[in-house]
């Protein structure tokens, strides 16, 4: 009784796909992809983290964030990046968004929170929104937002 392959069982092995020769040759990625896919499969994209503005007001030294000063201009969202967001969003299969708001600071930009947030509740069936603020420096703007943003708190610094 033989047990090991035979030459004509590895040239058919090769030949479609289940063998490969070198990792990461054409053969090895299919049938990395193959078997990846068997154990993951995606579904509906339904959280979204935005960084509106890389602004911060203060200066921490443990924060791992890439950060440049409140009065830094040029680190914050244009108007055409807003609209591509909003577009990236529409764009979405899923009929639920959860979205968080990192920086900098995502409260100097509160105009592009709200903006965000009246889109997604247009758009969506359920919305839940995260602010990653350091919450020093709110202005009553930031405090009478609806809730869904500020009305929990959450991963204050």
């Amino acid at each position: 009784m033989h047990v090991g392959i035979t030459e004509g069982d590895t040239e058919f092995l090769e030949a479609n796909g289940h063998a490969f020769q070198e990792p990461g040759d054409l053969a090895y990625a299919g049938f990395e992809y193959r078997f990846a896919s068997r154990l993951y499969t995606p579904g509906d994209l339904d959280y979204v983290i935005l960084v509106p503005s890389l602004r911060c007001n203060l200066a921490c030294g443990y924060c791992q964030v890439s950060r440049v000063n409140e009065k830094t201009p040029g680190f914050d969202w244009t108007d055409e990046t807003l609209k591509a967001v909003i577009r990236f969003l529409d764009g979405l299969s899923t009929k639920r968004i959860k979205v968080e708001f990192q920086g900098g600071e995502p409260l100097l930009r509160l105009d592009v929170l709200k903006e965000v947030r009246d889109f997604c509740r247009s758009r969506f069936d359920k919305c839940e929104f995260v602010v990653c603020t350091n919450l020093q420096d709110p202005s009553d703007e930031a405090c009478r937002l609806e809730a869904g943003i500020l009305a929990k708190l959450k991963n204050v610094s």
